[in-house]
């Protein structure tokens, strides 16, 4: 149930996040990270507060909560800030702008880490953090202006004219990293552990997608989107739903010998 962040750029001016709260069941691990104050000043559940001032605003919650998230934007943020997405799939854009008040403009940002939470806190699994902002003419000057207060706080950015090869990069990156990874844990590794409802429809549903277009039969997605989605519609989120049985449901070969799976692990790996 964490929601989304939004960030001030103005110089001498603090980001504020606001949180669901789920963040704030995990405040103590924060102030592993960061201090306590720090943490008071930053993290707020007032979603006004957290977005009137804003300069620019990252959305960095799961897609499926975009409507909620571009609602409370409409209501609290000043005209015309730009919104720079921090999210998973393609046409992010696409997706999100229905939702907003036109004057809003939309600059997509693919990242290429993933972060986890463990007993000890918060577990980044990708070996470098790397934001890579759409170059698109429209927005450009907004995008290079944002890539640079990244730099400013020490976070590698950069602004790339072709954002769609990058986001299939990272897209293909998610459906096999499991694979060549034990360690790897994905976002949708901890929906599956703990209930939420999935991004399936823009991950696996976007190999569907693409399927349909150029003719290649998707078999083993098709099935997996069309189970995850029963499923998630059955019991209110993913739950807790094993490898072992996953691959039952889509009749799929696990490459892996079955010994390798823990049956009762809902996190334990899939070939998708």
């Amino acid at each position: 149930d964490a929601l989304w962040a939004s960030v001030s750029l103005a110089t001498g001016k603090k980001s504020r996040f606001f949180t669901g709260n789920q963040i704030q069941d995990h405040y103590g691990k924060l102030n592993k990270h960061l201090d306590a104050s720090t943490c008071a000043s930053a993290f707020t559940l007032d979603c006004e507060r957290a977005l009137r001032d804003a300069d620019v605003i990252l959305v960095a919650t799961k897609r499926v909560a975009n409507e909620e998230v571009s609602l409370r934007i409409n209501q609290f943020a000043k005209k015309g800030v730009p919104i720079v997405t921090l999210q998973n799939g393609t046409f992010v854009r696409k997706q999100l702008a229905p939702f907003l008040n036109a004057d809003h403009p939309i600059i997509e940002c693919m990242v290429n880490v993933a972060v986890v939470t463990t007993p000890e806190g918060f577990a980044k699994t990708s070996p470098i953090a790397r934001f890579v902002l759409d170059g698109d003419p429209e927005t450009l000057a907004i995008a290079e202006r944002v890539a640079t207060a990244f730099k400013s706080a020490g976070v590698r950015a950069e602004v790339d004219a072709d954002i769609k090869a990058v986001q299939y990069g990272k897209l293909l990156f998610i459906l096999q990293k499991n694979i060549l990874d034990d360690t790897a844990h994905s976002s949708m590794w901890e929906d599956f552990k703990y209930g939420r409802t999935s991004e399936i429809d823009f991950l696996n549903g976007e190999i569907v997608r693409l399927g349909k277009d150029f003719q290649v039969p998707t078999p083993y997605n098709d099935k997996l989107v069309r189970n995850v989605k029963q499923h998630e519609e059955e019991t209110g989120g993913l739950s807790m739903v094993s490898a072992t049985m996953m691959a039952t449901m889509i009749g799929m070969l696990c490459l892996k010998p079955i010994s390798h799976f823990n049956r009762d692990d809902p996190c334990s790996r899939l070939v998708m």
